[in-house]
């Protein structure tokens, strides 16, 4: 009987064994930019969902109230809409909550809160809670998850629209200072699609919760001192500076531009008063978004206007 035939078993060569480990490591790199590019489409779209919950909370407050909110003051530093019997962190609340040109009005971003589903926070007594409870709708995932800053603040990522308040009395964006009448829909006379009512702001990342711009809670009021002055949740001063990607250099980069930009690629989110949420490009003219930013100014948009 013949003997059984042996086969013999034949491995990779290390040659081969290189090969496939090469070809892996083509697909790997080939795959990493498109699964970032996905990730950062799934965050900007998160964000413009942000936006379109800030939007349908600013009608429900012009519902409600016959105009939009008030810039605030910030001439109580840490306070919200209401009277704080202690100017510390850990105050307490009394009383109703004053008229909404009071100097101790907060700012829009805590105005809106019952209409963001935050009714309990913002009747909550407590400073401390309000001021170290983070909105999730207030942060762009591009650029950080909701949480506090280093000095214990909720921020904010956005900005409204209060344009070149302060340089010219009240201005000519859609949030006035507390001293000011607030801004109804039939005052925009630009028409609502073609003017901007909160739009993503420029950070730098080396000193993100750090910056002027960034480090008061997102309750912070219109700072009523002078345009030069940093406030954190409106955009002032005419906005001479071009929109523009978060800063990351360490060089330059202590107070942002207190401008208009973001982490995401190319672009910032911008809510516009009708509702609708925009991308819209970093390469846009200061004189354009201006324009945007101008709830009256009678131009014709120029043709990079998104």
């Amino acid at each position: 009987m013949p003997a059984p035939l042996s086969r013999s078993r034949r491995g990779f060569t290390l040659i081969e064994l290189l090969v496939v480990i090469a070809i892996i490591a083509i697909l790997i790199g080939l795959l990493l930019p498109a699964v970032q590019k996905v990730r950062e489409a799934a965050a900007r779209m998160k964000c413009q969902n942000n936006l379109k919950q800030m939007g349908i909370a600013l009608h429900a407050y012009h519902d409600a109230n016959n105009a939009f909110p008030g810039g605030g003051s910030n001439n109580e530093v840490y306070g919200g809409n209401q009277t704080w019997t202690a100017s510390s962190l850990n105050g307490t609340a009394t009383g109703t909550p004053p008229p909404w040109n009071s100097a101790f009005s907060g700012g829009w971003a805590f105005q809106i809160l019952p209409y963001l589903e935050q009714g309990n926070l913002y009747s909550n007594t407590s400073q401390l809670v309000i001021c170290s409870t983070p909105v999730p709708v207030y942060f762009c995932p591009s650029r950080r998850s909701p949480g506090l800053t280093p000095n214990g603040m909720a921020s904010i990522d956005y900005y409204a629209n209060a344009y070149n308040s302060y340089a010219s009395g009240p201005g000519n964006g859609l949030i006035r200072p507390y001293n000011y009448p607030r801004v109804g829909m039939l005052a925009i006379s630009d028409g609502t699609s073609n003017t901007i009512a909160i739009a993503e702001k420029n950070l730098c990342i080396p000193t993100i919760g750090n910056d002027p711009t960034d480090g008061p809670s997102y309750t912070w009021g219109m700072d009523f001192g002078n345009p030069g002055n940093w406030d954190t949740t409106t955009l002032t001063n005419n906005h001479n500076f071009n929109a523009q990607a978060d800063l990351k250099a360490n060089s330059g980069c202590s107070q942002g531009t207190h401008g208009i930009g973001s982490s995401h690629t190319g672009v910032f989110n911008a809510l516009y008063a009708d509702g609708s949420v925009k991308s819209v490009q970093f390469s846009i003219s200061i004189n354009t978004l201006q324009l945007l930013l101008n709830i009256s100014d009678g131009s014709v948009l120029p043709s990079d206007a998104p």
